[in-house]
């Protein structure tokens, strides 16, 4: 009798672990199996709609830190990391080469640098805007939003706005019906009552280059008024300079509308808005004769796919303005997942993006500009991700398909465990993940040096081919 319930014991305790063994596996499967974009971001999206004029990251230096380092369980570091083939496609960048001979000559050369909080406060563009304007020419810092999450973070404009205004990005839910601008943002002004509001945004140039420190032309950039009604609202811009004051009206016919606020080589400008709440208003552009002019594009926690929630009007629309002879898309940090085994996934999506502003800006040439390092703690020591190679081969492979060019920034700053040498030498944060603006100028060489030294050769091609004709 005794031993018929010890055997049914054994039986029922097998059961219950047999029984466990499959859930486990079952729960194993569904973490392999979890698409990318449902991965741990490692970088917060704003929460809220509210402008944030006392943005933390505004007090501080010149530092990021909006998160701490991983410490997973169980992780290990690849010895063998899968970059895949050691294709950079520079013959994609041919028809910005072009661009770039011409500015010598009169020409307008424009990038759009579209990135996370990597180069979140300009970072990175910064410098890159910088060098490129003293070799080819051009003044201003391009296009600057109306709001965003951290106005004081950024050296290269003063910047500041009144509490009224409302600011989305395409990784927050919209609750209206307003198209997102190119940089993937828009603000508005929601309606106070019946009365139309009224607030105010002002700029300043600084003294961080010689080409920041005036605005040679202003023009102002907002969106479609967004009411069936044929009874339209009247909206009016104040404009208040250090050469003069002028009030013009916002007619709002189309997609994307333009007016220029200033052609005075000012030093400093106050906008006071009175417009109603179906009018979403998207930013300045600065700049002032032939030359290169960068505009920084960055929204924190993007992946990337935001930006495919950028209407394609509004791509042709601004295009028509701007002129895109190149885009840069720098992204990676927000796919980081320690554990993941596999980004095909991400591939497959982010070849969608490149596809998506391919077809939108065809004229421009794309540079896709790999994910940085970033390192973790694995067994109770800091070391890079074993992800970063991972999304690093994803990113390359992509960028042969989609036929753009790529640069490895991962192996340009070093390979494996740059990062940590970069905390100890102050260039980057102490999250590990995010640069400073030392760092941010390293990085902007980097992108710099591969893009001139390409260009150098062309140029000494395209001389010998016209010598002989």
């Amino acid at each position: 009798m005794h031993e018929r319930n010890y055997i049914k014991r054994g039986f029922g305790i097998l059961a219950l672990a047999t029984a466990m063994v499959l859930v486990m596996s079952g729960l194993t499967k569904l973490r392999k199996d979890t698409p990318f974009f449902a991965a741990h971001h490692h970088e917060p999206t704003l929460a809220a709609d509210s402008l944030m004029q006392q943005d933390t990251m505004a007090k501080v230096s010149d530092t990021l830190t909006h998160e701490k380092p991983l410490t997973p369980k169980a992780a290990t570091v690849e010895k063998q990391y899968p970059t895949g083939k050691s294709y950079v496609g520079l013959h994609h960048l041919n028809r910005f080469f072009e661009a770039l001979h011409q500015a010598r000559n009169g020409r307008k050369v424009r990038i759009g640098y579209f990135g996370d909080s990597m180069i979140e406060g300009d970072l990175v563009t910064e410098s890159l805007r910088h060098d490129l304007q003293e070799e080819f020419g051009g003044q201003g810092v391009g296009f600057v939003p109306i709001a965003c999450a951290s106005p004081g973070f950024r050296k290269t404009i003063r910047h500041s706005y009144s509490e009224g205004w409302k600011y989305h990005t395409i990784l927050v839910p919209n609750p209206t019906k307003f198209n997102y601008s190119i940089a993937g943002n828009f603000a508005y002004l929601p309606r106070k009552g019946k009365r139309t509001r009224e607030s105010w945004v002002k700029y300043k140039g600084t003294s961080l280059y010689e080409t920041t420190s005036r605005f040679p032309q202003v023009k102002l950039y907002y969106g479609q008024y967004a009411s069936s009604s044929k009874r339209r609202a009247k909206n009016w811009v104040a404009v208040s300079t250090d050469k003069g004051a002028d009030t013009l009206k916002l007619d709002s016919r189309s997609v994307v509308n333009t007016i220029t606020l200033s052609r005075s080589n000012i030093e400093e400008l106050e906008l006071n808005f009175r417009i109603d709440d179906r009018l979403p208003v998207y930013g300045l552009s600065i700049e002032g004769g032939p030359g290169v002019y960068v505009d920084n594009f960055a929204v924190r926690g993007n992946s990337g796919l935001g930006i495919l929630n950028i209407a394609g009007p509004v791509w042709k629309e601004f295009d028509k303005h701007m002129h895109y002879d190149l885009v840069v898309l720098h992204y990676g940090l927000n796919v980081i997942d320690t554990q993941r085994k596999s980004y095909k996934g991400y591939e497959k999506h982010f070849k969608k993006v490149i596809a998506y502003v391919k077809e939108q800006l065809p004229n421009a040439d794309i540079l896709v500009v790999s994910v940085s390092d970033k390192s973790t703690m694995i067994n109770g020591k800091m070391q890079t991700d074993p992800a970063v190679p991972k999304i690093v081969a994803a990113q390359r492979r992509a960028a042969e398909e989609m036929e753009v060019a790529f640069l490895d920034l991962y192996r340009g700053m070093g390979g494996r465990n740059t990062m940590v040498k970069w905390v100890e030498k102050k260039l980057a944060t102490k999250d590990y993940t995010h640069v400073n603006r030392r760092g941010a100028k390293i990085v902007s060489n980097i992108v710099k040096k591969y893009l001139m030294t390409q260009y150098y050769a062309w140029e000494r091609e395209s001389k010998q081919l016209a010598s002989q004709q």
